[in-house]
């Protein structure tokens, strides 16, 4: 009898044991909860701590308060000017309605399955309104820098603008959900491989034109350097000339001045001598043979007057 009461008890213990562990459950910091009896949800738990549910009837959901990350697998997006781009996007968002949660996903798991459903086509659908360059580029501030090239252009709408969108066009679809879409990011994006050499090829034909445009810019300068300078010179030349013939012009009259004055002065036989004594120094020299000096051109070599 004794041995029966003792196992009774036991069995009592068991089962007080598995009814109170089954009607506890710990949700833990970071994280929220529910509770759901027979596919109703009957409360909500978002503080860390013990908590208490009905044994065997209800069941406790938990779910993450952390900021979660989507990834959406890389893949070939057309753009607007009809280039392929591979686009990798990530988006961070978080569980702010267990409820609503519950109620449209169950699960992190089926959340993942919608969030593919709803992103993916809303970021091929933005990427494909917008040129390459604008998927590409944040901002003007590389063209204002000085950094330009043949395929640079200004932009209205850069790759943050264009995350700010696909936000927008997903966060309503998602709230219902009791989702929050934080932000999306482009985690990558690059050129098709499919297109890559083609790419590359394009873009050595484009810088060979960028060259050739400076080429022929800095060829011009130095046709206008040297148009320039040749005419400096020549203008200075010219002048040259003319302040040589306005001098020369000067000296002339100033000699003839000087002649005229020998002639009508006293000084009228000396200017005859020095005359004479000058060009003897440019013809005697010259002479090989001299037959005779009785000349009146040797006057003053022989003459005792």
């Amino acid at each position: 009898m004794p041995k029966k009461s003792t196992l009774a008890t036991l069995v009592v213990l068991a089962l007080l044991i598995i009814t109170l562990t089954n009607s506890l459950f710990i949700v833990e910091e970071g994280y929220q909860a529910i509770t759901v009896r027979l596919g109703k949800i009957v409360n909500t738990y978002t503080n860390a701590g013990v908590n208490f549910k009905a044994p065997f009837v209800d069941k406790a959901k938990i779910f993450p308060k952390k900021i979660l990350s989507w990834n959406n697998k890389p893949k070939d997006i057309i753009t607007n000017d009809k280039e392929y781009l591979q686009v990798n996007v990530t988006a961070r968002w978080r569980i702010v309605d267990p409820v609503k949660f519950y109620e449209t996903n169950y699960s992190i798991e089926q959340s993942f399955s919608k969030l593919d459903t709803i992103l993916d086509p809303e970021i091929k659908s933005v990427i494909a309104a917008h040129d390459r360059v604008e998927v590409v580029r944040t901002s003007n501030e590389m063209l204002n820098d000085g950094y330009k090239t043949s395929e640079s252009k200004e932009i209205t709408t850069g790759r943050q603008e264009i995350s700010d969108i696909i936000k927008d066009g997903v966060s309503d679809s998602f709230k219902d959900q009791g989702i929050e879409i934080i932000s999306i990011i482009f985690k990558q994006v690059q050129f098709s491989d499919n297109l890559t050499q083609s790419v590359y090829e394009r873009m050595i034909k484009s810088r060979k034109v960028i060259a050739e445009e400076y080429r022929s810019t800095g060829e011009g300068e130095k046709q206008k350097i040297i148009g320039e300078t040749d005419k400096e010179l020549l203008r200075i030349s010219s002048e040259a000339r003319a302040y040589e013939q306005l001098k020369k012009g000067e000296a002339d009259a100033e000699a003839a001045r000087i002649y005229a004055e020998a002639y009508k002065g006293e000084s009228a036989e000396f200017y005859s001598f020095w005359r004479a004594l000058e060009s003897y120094k440019d013809t005697l020299p010259k002479f090989k043979k001299t037959f005779s000096t009785d000349m009146e051109y040797f006057q003053y070599l022989y003459s005792s007057k």
